[in-house]
């Protein structure tokens, strides 16, 4: 399994990021194998911006933390209106 550390990442939807600490970024095949979801659906909304991800040339990286952590935002519901 590849993985690229980086300390600098563009992240789609996301703004740049500086990191104190190593994050690790997977191929997008990879990080949906580890999270449990379809690869096709896993590249399609990293490529919609909805999740963050690094594009290193023709590669799709992400970073199974931080796509995790997209996706628990996500499914959160809203606070209904009073």
């Amino acid at each position: 399994m590849l993985a690229f550390p980086a300390k600098r990442a563009h992240c789609l939807g996301m703004g740049d990021t500086l990191t104190s600490k190593t994050e690790t970024f997977l191929p997008y095949r990879n990080a949906a194998l580890r999270l449990g979801v379809p690869a096709a659906w896993l590249r399609a909304e990293a490529m919609a911006g909805r999740i963050p991800c690094l594009h290193a040339g023709r590669r799709l990286l992400l970073n199974p933390a931080a796509v995790e952590r997209a996706l628990l935002e996500r499914s959160m519901p809203l606070e209904a209106p009073q």
